[in-house]
């Protein structure tokens, strides 16, 4: 998939669900992402998946037809909100993706449930 800068698109990453690509100034792509960690809500950039080990850890999914806000502030309450409508479709990708979802192992350690 050809990534466009400056727009939106659901993404698989370690810390976010919803991005907007940005590119740095060697040409590297990534996405902006909502970053919760210790209560704090944050934007963090994580990169493309294409740029390799170990700092490629996001994986676009699909363009979104919405334009994202440019304002900082606007931007984390945007993103978090986009999260939340897409929550089925970036919880699907960790299935796709990986070929499980975390919710699917039991508390015990005893593997995988049925579910």
């Amino acid at each position: 998939m050809d990534i466009e800068v400056g727009y939106a698109y659901v993404v698989h990453a370690c810390n976010g669900g919803v991005g907007v690509a940005v590119q740095d100034d060697h040409g590297a792509i990534g996405s902006v992402l909502h970053r919760k960690k210790l209560g704090d809500h944050y934007l963090f950039t994580e990169w493309d998946w294409d740029n390799g080990p170990p700092f490629g850890t996001a994986i676009p999914l699909r363009k979104l037809d919405v334009e994202p806000s440019e304002d900082d502030d606007a931007l984390l309450m945007w993103l978090s909100e986009r999260e939340e409508e897409h929550r089925e479709e970036i919880q699907g990708a960790w299935d796709g993706v990986l070929g499980l979802r975390m919710g699917r192992f039991s508390a015990n350690g005893g593997g995988s449930t049925q579910g």
